[in-house]
């Protein structure tokens, strides 16, 4: 082939392409308003997905650093009794050393129990309350990449008085220092020394531990009962190991060694236990599932939800979908302005595939502009999205990957959102045009009109689901949860005042504005919950025991909560048997069969081990039952409960007058020092607490809120590219209407009609999918709000209500303007 054709070529080749640059560029530059429009409603549309394809990625990333992420695991147990029927996460102490000994393909195994806040100071300081403070085996840093920056956690932890701590604590505490050999105080006495220090973990951590205690100061890690469950168990595979080959064999060792003290303290054998309705089995559950998959498992981790990993990522994409259709819509609606440009150029010698390519270079130019855009929209954006969320996404501005999947992103989304216009303007008749008259094919004015659509039925079901989700919150915090939650202060941590938080109780309760308190740890809202089988005891190894939460209180609960016994007396100190007395919730009483007559029953539950390794037992007399209230949240049904006297000191209620609620505080905090001065006073309200349960709930409804805004103004710019669209191809109808005599009125209602009927339309196909997505998430609480039709009616009045505002300019325009501009070439 002749080189100087191949030059020429190429030549011609990059001069239409400079060509198509420079006409994209005039052409935007002249339509700078039409430019925005379609500019920001893509870049608006592109920010929303890439916030919310961050966060997903974020949470699907959690625990990933971990070298052996693969081969890690932790035990479940699948749970049945009574009205109980779930899984959780707490083990026998047993369970780790059983795994290694009796299954090869076990390697390793650990255990963590959460130890919650603790009081930690350094030498005569002040004590700081750290949080993330947890027991664990030695192992665990065997199996777990943590980085280790000085000494050898693994040695470490075999020594019950050392302990390893994470760099934000030893800035806390040692700043500028190397923390390794020095002291540190838990609690009131007990000293440690570190030698252990590590990075801190990653936020995409479902450990968040910055203290690590010794498994062996835990006497009851030492324990051998196996219905005894405490302990978080952890255990790496093997390479090549069958999960699911190992988890077939657990039934072995629930028969080994779960069977004999189902035999030896209730007298059933696992059979006779499972023939009664009740279950008890083992299961694994991949560590890197713990983040997202654990919201039916009661233990540790499962922050995340991988239901609203698929929502959001739903949403992301709806809006994205929402912008690109836009962009079609906004490039289409300028069609008869384009369209005696299309005709010249046609009549000038231009073919189609020239013109298709002008229209995709000015579609990827507004993609690109919109892609950037929309990273600083982003950017702005994304400090709010985490504090709604409750995360810590950014933008990856040093990520080369980040920056190459942008870019192509926006090339590809411009050829593909720009194949329609191009095509469809490419495709006009230069005589047809020429004259004015400007034609279509009808399937174009379908599939524009249906997208549309489309775009509306997100956009209701948005809407829809972020009202029901409101309605829901609003139903759980003014439900009557069967206690006063109002007026009720909690002192938190006072179990570092050992015996004399009872003397604070005690003089904090002769204040005027200090009704009553209450010393335990058991709150009805957060609250801690040992869980305990019981029964009749008259009914002693008959398999009929019931799941009673056991909430250790004193003799003022009742009375600093409001709750109503409804049947025999409260707990009293009057009555000196009452240490080995209970009250027992409604609930409990029907599920122990003994509704009609409680008072003076006698229940049993397995106590501690004799000398000589065999159970004894616990007996307590109901002396009053309380009407059911909720200790725990809506999503769960009201559960067995019942109240016993303890030294609980974890924590002091305190039932206050609104008057002076600053001054009374101040005085709480005056008398607190007294007994701890080296102790922050810290504090919180019930009904705060209550409060804070449903932060998941109240993020989502803000999220939906949201991003029902985001899509209702970009739908909205869909409308207004129909508007538009309609008013340009109806000019000459609507101009003849007036000549006829016809009002303005008359037009503008021809117009809005139509778009409305559209919404209307996209209004018929969002209910029931609203429906079908807003009953699915209900069924997750054990009480919530019937879907009435109130809010489907008030989400269609709103979407008509804002398509009526979209098309009314576009509707007057079109009817007050001057006919003879539409009819001058007839």
């Amino acid at each position: 082939m002749d080189s100087s054709y191949i030059y020429m070529g190429r030549h011609n080749t990059t001069y239409m392409i400079r060509n198509y640059l420079i006409t994209a560029l005039r052409v935007l530059n002249k339509q700078k308003f039409f430019t925005a429009i379609n500019v920001l409603g893509l870049a608006v549309g592109i920010a929303c997905c890439m916030v919310m394809l961050l966060y997903v990625k974020n949470e699907l990333s959690y625990d990933k650093y971990h070298a052996n992420i693969d081969q890690l695991y932790r035990i479940v147990i699948d749970l049945k009794f009574g009205e109980m029927d779930g899984r959780m996460s707490d083990t026998a102490a047993p369970m780790a050393k059983t795994l290694v000994k009796d299954y090869p393909e076990v390697i390793n195994a650990g255990r963590t129990e959460e130890q919650g806040d603790q009081w930690i100071r350094r030498g005569n300081n002040e004590s700081v309350l750290i949080e993330d403070v947890a027991y664990v085996d030695s192992s665990i840093f065997q199996m777990f990449s943590f980085d280790v920056v000085a000494g050898d956690p693994v040695t470490a932890l075999t020594n019950p008085d050392l302990i390893v701590i994470s760099r934000r604590i030893a800035d806390l505490y040692f700043p500028n220092e190397d923390p390794m050999g020095k002291s540190l105080t838990i609690g009131n006495d007990w000293n440690v020394e570190v030698a252990g220090l590590i990075e801190n973990m990653p936020e995409q951590s479902s450990f968040k531990y910055d203290v690590f205690l010794s498994m062996e100061r835990l006497g009851w890690s030492k324990d051998n009962m196996w219905l005894n469950h405490t302990f978080e168990t952890y255990f790496q595979l093997a390479p090549g190991s069958d999960p699911a080959g190992l988890e077939a064999k657990f039934p072995d060792m629930l028969e080994k060694y779960v069977g004999p003290e189902l035999m030896k303290f209730i007298g059933a054998t696992i059979e006779e236990f499972r023939e009664s309705g009740k279950n008890l089995g083992y299961g694994m559950q991949p560590v890197a599932d713990i983040h997202l998959h654990s919201q039916d498992i009661d233990g540790v981790g499962g922050d995340g939800n991988i239901r609203y990993v698929y929502i959001f990522t739903l949403i992301a994409l709806m809006i994205l979908l929402i912008a690109s259709i836009n962009f079609i819509n906004l490039s289409t609606a300028k069609s008869a302005v384009r369209a005696r440009e299309v005709g010249i150029r046609k009549v000038m010698g231009s073919i189609r595939s020239m013109l298709v390519g002008q229209f995709l270079t000015e579609s990827v130019i507004m993609s690109l502009m919109s892609f950037f855009l929309a990273i600083g929209i982003g950017a702005l954006f994304l400090p709010v999205f985490n504090s709604l969320a409750q995360t810590a996404v950014s933008i990856p501005w040093g990520d080369p990957f980040f920056w190459a999947i942008m870019i192509l992103g926006a090339l590809v989304l411009g050829i593909v959102t720009g194949m329609y216009p191009a095509f469809f303007l490419s495709a006009f008749k230069p005589v047809k045009v020429l004259k004015g008259n400007l034609t279509r094919q009808s399937s174009s004015g379908w599939l524009r009109s249906g997208l549309v659509i489309f775009q509306f039925v997100a956009s209701i079901v948005l809407i829809i689901s972020t009202l029901i989700v409101r309605k829901q919150i609003t139903y759980i915090q003014n439900k009557d949860l069967g206690f006063n939650k109002e007026h009720v202060v909690i002192v938190e941590n006072t179990w570092v005042l050992s015996d004399k938080v009872h003397l604070l109780k005690k003089e904090l309760v002769q204040r005027k504005d200090i009704l009553s308190g209450s010393v335990t740890n058991y709150l009805p809202v957060n609250s801690n919950r040992s869980t305990n089988a019981y029964w009749l005891k008259e009914e002693a190894n008959q398999n009929k025991e019931v799941l009673i939460s056991r909430f250790t209180v004193d003799f003022d609960y009742v009375e600093t909560y409001g709750l109503e016994i409804v049947e025999g007396r409260n707990l009293s100190v009057e009555f000196p048997t009452d240490s080995q007395a209970v009250l027992i919730n409604e609930v409990a009483a029907m599920q122990l069969g003994i509704s009609d007559n409680p008072i003076g029953r006698e229940i049993s539950s397995v106590g501690d081990m004799d000398e000589n390794g065999n159970p004894t037992f616990d007996n307590f007399k109901i002396v009053g039952i309380l009407k059911d209230f909720h200790f725990s949240n809506a999503k769960e049904l009201i559960n067995p409960l019942g109240l016993f006297i303890g030294n609980n000191r974890g924590a002091v209620s305190f039932r206050i007058k609104s008057d002076n609620l600053q001054a009374t505080l101040a005085d709480m905090e005056v008398a607190y020092k007294n007994f701890a001065p080296d102790k922050p006073f810290q504090y919180s309200f019930v009904d705060e607490r209550f409060e804070e349960m449903y932060e998941t709930e109240q993020r989502l409804g803000k999220i939906f809120g949201s991003f029902s805004i985001l899509a209702i103004f970009i739908a909205c710019l869909g409308l207004f590219a129909l508007a538009t669209f309609m008013a340009e191809r109806r000019a000459k109808e609507i101009s003849i209407r007036r000549v006829m005599g016809a009002r303005v009125s008359n037009i503008m209602l021809l117009l809005s009609s139509e778009f409305l009927k559209l919404v209307g339309l996209a209004l018929v196909f969002a209910v029931p999918v609203a429906y079908y997505l807003m009953q699915n998430w209900l069924e997750g609480f054990a009480y919530r709000v019937d879907l009435g039709v109130d809010v489907f009616i008030i989400s269609g009045i709103l979407a008509l209500m804002i398509a009526q505002l979209t098309v009314s300019f576009q509707s007057i325009k079109a009817a007050l303007a001057n006919p003879v501009n539409a009819l001058r070439n007839e």
